[in-house]
């Protein structure tokens, strides 16, 4: 089973005296797969795992396939961008994310391999991907994890949240699955990875909205020589895990250890 200690690495522990809103995307953590990631360890407030067996647009797809039971925080998946409705699903060439679990809705444990994700059913459309929203129960700072996938295509994720500025990142640029090996006959995993948000809401309950798009076909081809333009991306999963605070006693200490040092000044 993956390591999931980088999953907070470099992070800056919440101050119980933050003030304004802050937001900050990561870049991507591009991720080969054949790994299990536990994702009770990324979401210890809320997880939620898409996955479907069909690829064709349908309803309910935006809804997850797996989630933490109890939890609410992580809403249902949106289309950005208009157009056709529905969602879909990839069943050929899928990412290789896959995932334990414990305390689901649908099971109380579990492994879910090869989840595929949900992308907008216009490919190859600029503008189009998938967006949803997650609120933040407490002023305290939070990391959300984002498992991407994608297809021919550049990428923006753009994150949102009231009194905070937008942040955004286009560092994710997926190309072909059959690209790996040079054999088209081949349905190798799509290109993966992962995104972390970090933020902290100026009131309990304020969501932070986070958009996944496609910008541009990342091999256009060239005149007579065209290239597969079904261009997406999709979300395969979402966790959203609070920092801990310092504690009572850690920040007294702090404080305690200011004042000595601060009092040895003066007196030397």
């Amino acid at each position: 089973m993956k390591n999931p200690s980088f999953a907070l690495a470099g992070l800056l522990v919440a101050s119980p005296f933050a003030g304004a809103a802050t937001l900050q995307i990561s870049n991507a953590t591009t991720s080969p797969g054949g790994s299990v990631y536990n994702i009770n360890d990324y979401g210890a407030v809320d997880w939620a795992i898409w996955k479907r067996a069909a690829a064709n647009p349908g309803s309910g797809y935006e809804v997850p396939s797996e989630s933490k039971s109890g939890a609410t925080a992580i809403s249902n998946l949106t289309n950005v961008g208009g157009g056709t409705a529905g969602f879909r699903a990839s069943v050929s060439s899928y990412p290789d994310w896959d995932f334990s679990f414990t305390g689901g809705t649908a099971a109380s444990s579990g492994t879910i391999t090869d989840a595929n994700g949900i992308f907008h059913p216009d490919t190859g459309s600029a503008g189009k991907g998938m967006g949803l929203t997650v609120t933040l129960p407490t002023t305290g700072t939070y990391v959300i994890s984002l498992f991407v996938a994608g297809y021919n295509t550049t990428t923006s994720l753009t994150a949102s949240l009231i009194g905070a500025s937008n942040g955004v990142n286009t560092s994710f640029t997926p190309n072909f699955p059959d690209d790996y090996d040079n054999n088209p006959a081949t349905n190798n995993p799509k290109d993966m990875a992962l995104f972390q948000i970090t933020a902290t809401a100026d009131n309990a309950g304020d969501a932070v909205t986070l958009q996944m798009i496609n910008t541009a076909l990342s091999n256009p081809g060239t005149p007579g020589n065209p290239i597969d333009g079904n261009g997406h991306v999709m979300i395969s999963a979402v966790a959203v895990q609070l920092i801990p605070e310092p504690s009572t006693a850690a920040v007294a200490l702090l404080s305690t250890g200011f004042l000595a040092l601060r009092r040895r000044r003066i007196l030397s």
